[in-house]
């Protein structure tokens, strides 16, 4: 029997006003907009007297309030005679807001440890990847799993093996990326592991050249297939490759989109909705030698409904990461400046996208300016529309959150990406093989990280740009034959290391300078011509001189 409340009709008023309120929130998604608030960009900055430079960024969220962030240390000018403790591995975990709830390093003795990736299992176990290296660069790939507090549950190990990715799956399992590191035949194993640590299958991935992909990011699908996509790397050059995997990891489809005229293609992301998967990243344009996105709409089985490649007013574009915002709507992470304009440049930029099911772009905006180089690598979307993303800035890891498409940090501009009519070629031929790996135990030292803090990106980035720009440096002689002398009172406090580029951004000399000098000399044996002298600064960044060689 129906309840009194439930017999009763809205008046025709509250009808109406409930219409109107639902076709508003209907529009403001449609037209993604979110309200500002809270959105940060920090970068992990060494203190004390010992600098580190970092690699290899990763980040994933434990919950809608916290995230963690990770990424490989060491040494900025370390030795083959430094102690293992110059190559270390990070994990921070942050709150939604970018304040460290806890940060702790790995690392292993007797090697150089770098860790690449990590991922969160359903109960909130961690599990991370990476790679130990020897003194004679011999490489073992490791995994770990670690409780929610970052201590070691279990640590393994392969020998002649790198491990790149980890990604989780259902019911606590996950899936690896490594790479069988015996020379020259470097090939691609995928595997999926038990929250036990015990190899539940692996694949060897190839083609008839036998060489690696990179890059590789994978997916598991409603119906347990995994799609993995990647950069294969061949005798040829590069390909984009994307294989799906039955729950066995059998080979079900591929699609391998080839390079042409000398324009390498790849695919960097993906993800999916219940119509199929959207693959994302970047290849040959029908303009003459430029580089530009693509994006791929496939179904559930992996048979490409369409395809559509993209350029900018740069020659170097990317899709970077892909989220699916709903079955209609996208997120991308963009590089859509790669390599810069001016001459050695080299500058890399973060931006962020929006499209939807058809790739029709509803905003598309650079969120850093000229003055940062940022290259981005992956990002989160959250269940509020929030997105955390993280990527490399001058040898740190830069990380934070946005919540806008309408502003970006330190200055923002618009980015206009051309359609353009789909020039890549397709071919098939990977090649899946069973592989039999077993792990052997191995022991990590945990330390709380003391010596690494993390502040704000574009306050750094300003201070130090104005510090190094408002220096006097001397350069002469102008034009010069044999040598260069740089003179300043501060180039020994300010200036670690100088390169030389030709007129066409190739670097031809590079040098180390001495703490507490006041005079650098630097010996030149080139052909006539313009070059650029481009001074770093401790934390990255630049100065340009343009000089005259005879």
């Amino acid at each position: 029997m129906k309840s009194r409340n439930q017999n009763k009709k809205l008046p025709q008023r509250q009808k109406i006003i409930v219409l109107i309120v639902t076709i508003l929130i209907g529009l403001s998604f449609c037209n993604y907009t979110i309200a500002q608030n809270n959105s940060y960009s920090k970068i992990f900055q060494d203190v004390g007297t010992e600098l580190w430079h970092m690699d290899y960024p990763h980040i994933d969220t434990i919950n809608q309030n916290s995230y963690l962030i990770s990424g490989s240390l060491y040494k900025l000018n370390f030795l083959p005679t430094d102690s293992f403790q110059s190559s270390k591995s990070l994990i921070s975990k942050n709150d939604i807001n970018g304040n460290t709830i806890w940060s702790k390093t790995y690392s292993s003795n007797g090697f150089y440890t770098y860790l690449k990736s990590f991922c969160v299992l359903d109960n909130k176990e961690i599990v991370a990847c990476g790679s130990l290296m020897t003194y004679n660069s011999v490489f073992h790939g490791f995994l770990l799993k670690l409780d929610s507090v970052g201590q070691i549950i279990w640590s393994k190990q392969i020998p002649n093996m790198q491990f790149n990715y980890v990604t989780s799956l259902k019911n606590n399992r996950f899936a690896f990326v490594a790479i069988d590191s015996i020379y020259p035949y470097w090939t691609t194993i995928v595997g999926v592991v038990n929250s036990s640590g015990d190899i539940l299958w692996s694949k060897k991935i190839h083609d008839n050249y036998q060489y690696a992909i990179y890059g590789v990011k994978i997916i598991e699908n409603i119906n347990n297939d995994l799609l993995v996509v990647g950069i294969g790397e061949n005798i040829n050059g590069t390909e984009g490759i994307a294989i799906l995997l039955d729950s066995l990891g059998n080979k079900k489809n591929e699609i391998i989109s080839a390079s042409t005229s000398n324009i390498w293609t790849c695919f960097s992301s993906v993800c999916q909705d219940s119509s199929g998967f959207m693959i994302a990243g970047a290849g040959p344009t029908t303009i003459s030698n430029q580089f530009g996105p693509l994006i791929i709409r496939t179904d559930v089985d992996l048979n490409i409904k369409w395809q559509k490649n993209f350029y900018t007013d740069n020659n170097v574009s990317e899709f970077i990461d892909i989220s699916s915002i709903n079955k209609n709507n996208y997120i991308i992470l963009t590089e859509p400046e790669g390599h810069g304009n001016n001459p050695p440049g080299n500058l890399r930029r973060m931006g962020i996208a929006l499209i939807d099911s058809n790739c029709v772009f509803g905003k598309d905006i650079l969120i850093t300016n000229d003055s940062i180089d940022n290259m981005p690598i992956k990002f989160k979307l959250l269940k509020d529309k929030k997105i955390l993303f993280t990527g490399f800035s001058y040898h740190k890891i830069f990380f934070g959150l946005t919540d806008t498409m309408s502003t970006g940090f330190c200055g923002f501009k618009n980015i206009i990406f051309t359609n353009c009519f789909p020039s890549t070629i397709l071919k098939s031929g990977m090649l899946v093989v069973p592989v039999n790996l077993s792990f052997t135990p191995i022991t990590f030292n945990v330390e709380l990280l003391e010596d690494v803090i993390q502040i704000d990106q574009c306050e750094l980035e300003s201070k130090l740009t104005m510090d190094i720009e408002e220096s006097e440096f001397e350069v002469y002689p102008i034009p010069a034959h044999n040598s260069i002398f740089i003179k300043s009172s501060e180039i020994g406090q300010l200036i670690t290391n100088i390169e030389l580029y030709n007129n066409n951004g190739e670097i031809v000399k590079t040098n180390t300078v001495r703490q507490g000098i006041d005079l650098f000399n630097i010996n030149i044996s080139v052909e006539p011509g313009i070059y650029y002298l481009k001074m770093y600064s401790k934390k990255g960044i630049s100065k340009t001189h343009k000089i005259l060689i005879y």
